[in-house]
């Protein structure tokens, strides 16, 4: 399992053991979680060509976590 799913999986379930949450907090512990990229994501990045626009980039670093298992 990637780096970055164990680490939104910690911040889910922390967010999950307080009394109130809602499925915003939630979302939002999950996407600070990936406020830093892991070695993977970057690696993604670097092998995207330059001339790629910033969404492309910013999905193959996605899709280097997500397709990890």
């Amino acid at each position: 399992m990637s780096e970055m799913v164990e680490r939104v999986a910690r911040s889910i379930d922390e967010q999950m053991s307080l009394d109130d949450n809602m499925p915003c907090d939630i979302a939002r512990a999950a996407i600070a979680a990936m406020r830093e990229p892991t070695q993977e994501m970057i690696d993604a990045y670097r092998a995207t060509p330059h001339n790629s626009s910033p969404q492309d980039r910013y999905r193959a670093m996605i899709d280097a976590v997500i397709t990890k298992r």
